[in-house]
């Protein structure tokens, strides 16, 4: 039996095999067509819209741009890999430890290695 829209919102426990098998393909056609399309889609949790952010920024007096140099919006705690280099030495300074190589030499503050 064809998926229909009388029939689409019923439970999934109340479909036949068949009727679930046909949703599926469905529901696989129409994620292979959106993903054709390119779209990406960041469904990260708990991460603020830019509308959201937007209501904090009278809040802040640094920093006064909201973008890194890669055009990340910092406002979100950066992106993949976390806050920038600039804000992890602002950390270290404010608790008082020196930056250090991978293998966990310190290096001077003005040391870009």
């Amino acid at each position: 039996m064809p998926v229909t829209s009388t029939n689409a919102a019923r439970p999934l426990s109340d479909l036949s095999a068949e009727e679930l098998d046909a949703l599926a393909s469905t529901r696989r056609e129409a994620h292979a067509a959106q993903a054709a399309k390119g779209t990406k889609l960041d469904v990260t949790r708990g991460k603020p819209s830019a509308a959201q952010l937007d209501l904090a920024d009278a809040m802040l007096s640094l920093p006064s741009a909201t973008k890194d140099r890669a055009g990340t919006d910092v406002r979100n705690y950066g992106g993949l890999s976390g806050s920038g280099r600039a804000a992890r030495d602002l950390r270290r300074a404010a608790l008082g430890r020196a930056r250090a190589d991978r293998r966990g030499r310190q290096l001077l503050a003005d040391d870009d290695a």
